[in-house]
């Protein structure tokens, strides 16, 4: 259940959002931080929605997700930072 449940927020990630690196930022993806658990280096990244469309079902899906009390807390300002969610 849960690799499923993983699937299906990649794909959600995927389908809504364009992920760039920002220009002239060397990123070492395969460089993992040392320790107990192989985790990648923390990269800087560029996250904005694909497209207005895009934008406006992801709002849409995270007002009804706030109705029902499934949102996170706080808000992704950093994607979102026009307007208060």
């Amino acid at each position: 259940m849960g690799e499923k449940s993983l699937f299906i927020n990649i794909a959600r990630i995927m389908w809504g959002f364009d992920i760039q690196k920002p220009a002239g930022v060397d990123w070492e993806i395969l460089d993992p931080e040392e320790g107990g658990l192989n985790v990648p280096k923390p990269a800087n990244v560029i996250i904005r929605p694909r497209s207005a469309k895009h934008e406006a079902v992801l709002r849409k899906e995270w007002a009804d997700a706030r109705k029902e009390g499934l949102h996170y807390n706080p808000a992704p300002r950093a994607v979102f930072p026009k307007a208060a969610l």
